[in-house]
């Protein structure tokens, strides 16, 4: 991989990794669907100007704001709001991946191969232990939020 392309990954990564500090002090200061919405606003204010509307029905734009803005930053918000760790969080919510693949056998009967099921177990009881070594730190109702987060994202992919 060229050196630049291994710093662009790295960029993005803090960039990631620095907006959930962005977000904690956020939710501190206002409401959790308060600051969803304004991420929202801000962000569809400049693209409005320069990005086409998707060409899909409006129900399925809408169904996909509602679960990603809404369902899937609101329980995140509010889970750190309640007490997740934002370095936590931004680790949890990455289960988007499993529920991805797990949404996309439910929906357009794919198969993943044994390989990819190994993956997803191991996953599954990373996050599980991660959970557990956490415990005493992280009350389970927002880490659990952060798990409907990432179905929620899982949803939105599918």
């Amino acid at each position: 991989m060229p050196i630049a392309h291994i710093l662009l990954a790295i960029l993005v990564s803090a960039i990631y990794g620095t907006a959930f500090v962005a977000i904690k002090l956020a939710v501190t200061e206002l409401p959790p669907l308060l600051v969803t919405g304004y991420r929202y606003l801000f962000a569809a204010l400049p693209l409005i100007f320069f990005v086409p509307v998707p060409k899909v029905p409006l129900r399925l734009l809408i169904a996909y704001g509602i679960t990603q803005g809404a369902i899937m930053f609101g329980l995140i918000f509010s889970a750190i709001r309640l007490g997740m760790p934002p370095g936590l969080a931004s680790l949890v919510v990455q289960m988007q991946v499993f529920f991805t693949v797990l949404f996309s056998v439910l929906a357009f009967s794919e198969r993943p191969r044994r390989r990819e099921i190994v993956g997803a177990a191991i996953a599954v009881i990373g996050i599980c232990l991660i959970g557990l070594a956490n415990a005493e730190i992280t009350p389970p109702v927002p880490f659990l939020m952060v798990i409907g987060s990432a179905a929620a994202w899982g949803v939105a992919n599918v």
